[in-house]
């Protein structure tokens, strides 16, 4: 069809209706897997059918946006802006702030491709969906410039940094375990923003803004084409 997101969102509605209507599966018993490019189709696919079981993104972007105009001379930045925002607007933020479920980000610590500078950690643009929509469910934790910073200087660390601010913040998980799930069995139906968080001291919000992370981020140290090893699946759950 067509190469826009209308044929791409008309295509996985399709498969959609086939594996409910055709197939007989049950919308909760289907889990959305998205790789690269997919992510759209897929964070789409999430608000459309809200009560999926979860939702697995590999390899995704926040926005087209910012890797398109990389590519282009810096003068041509506002017509490249005006182009994708008409033909392509691949805007993975606004589509997956929009859904309530489950999901997990893979992020490939050597991406080439939606990494601004390519093999460089932090300027791999999984950073910013991560940091944006934590940011927007979780508001009650990452509510100062402390806590965003933190979020921040923790989603773009390497594995030997983020051990030093694991043991610097949550040296005891199994409390944080502990209050996340007396918060589920309170609230059962998920909804973002989320409460969660509400009259925390500092400390106990940098302590949370450090364990969601590692809730909802999977490392995969490879680049972008790399075949995904079958360890990395699972069914996404609820975090808070």
């Amino acid at each position: 069809g067509y190469p826009g997101t209308i044929s791409e969102i008309n295509s996985i509605d399709a498969v959609m209706r086939y594996a409910i209507e055709e197939l007989h599966f049950l919308v909760d018993d289907i889990v959305i897997f998205a790789w690269s490019i997919g992510g759209y189709s897929a964070c789409w696919t999430a608000v459309n059918y809200q009560d999926i079981r979860g939702l697995v993104l590999d390899a995704v972007f926040d926005d087209v946006l910012p890797l398109a105009q990389r590519q282009m001379p810096t003068y041509t930045s506002k017509f490249v802006e005006k182009t994708i925002r008409y033909y392509l607007d691949l805007n993975n933020i606004q589509l997956l702030k929009l859904y309530n479920g489950p999901f997990y980000l893979i992020r490939r610590t050597q991406d080439e491709i939606i990494s601004l500078i390519p093999g460089r950690l932090e300027t791999n643009r999984g950073n910013e969906l991560l940091f944006h929509i934590l940011h927007y469910r979780y508001p009650l934790i990452y509510n100062d410039d402390q806590t965003l910073t933190l979020l921040r200087r923790y989603i773009c660390s390497n594995s030997i940094q983020k051990i030093a601010l694991l043991e610097q913040y949550c040296s005891n998980q199994r409390e944080l375990q502990t209050r996340t799930h007396e918060y589920r069995i309170e609230n059962p139906v998920a909804s973002y923003p989320s409460k969660f968080g509400e009259n925390f001291s500092l400390l106990e919000r940098q302590r949370f803004a450090i364990y969601i992370v590692d809730q909802y981020l999977v490392d995969f140290d490879s680049q972008h084409c790399t075949p995904l090893p079958q360890t990395y699946f699972h069914v996404p759950s609820r975090c808070i």
